[in-house]
């Protein structure tokens, strides 16, 4: 399996499910990406975040499901 991650874990933050569905799978084709928010499991959300953070893909793509304190960098995408 290809580990991605060197240290940087960027998160994408989306307004709706729909949308962190639509762009971690835009981005999964480039650089490898998850979706999570409220419709995937709590089993499955634990073993998404544990595989982001053992950089088994690159990008997670949340809703405010993450729960997160502080964004310390931002990174935007385009898409076409």
């Amino acid at each position: 399996m290809q580990v991605y991650s060197k240290g940087r874990k960027p998160i994408v933050f989306t307004q709706t499910k729909k949308d962190a569905d639509e762009i971690s799978l835009f981005l999964n084709r480039v650089l490898g990406a998850e979706a999570l928010h409220g419709d995937i499991t709590q089993v499955q959300r634990e073993k998404t975040l544990a595989a982001f953070q053992n950089g088994k893909f690159s990008v997670l793509v949340a809703t405010d499901v993450a729960n997160v304190d502080l964004v310390r960098n931002i990174l935007c995408f385009l898409m076409p």
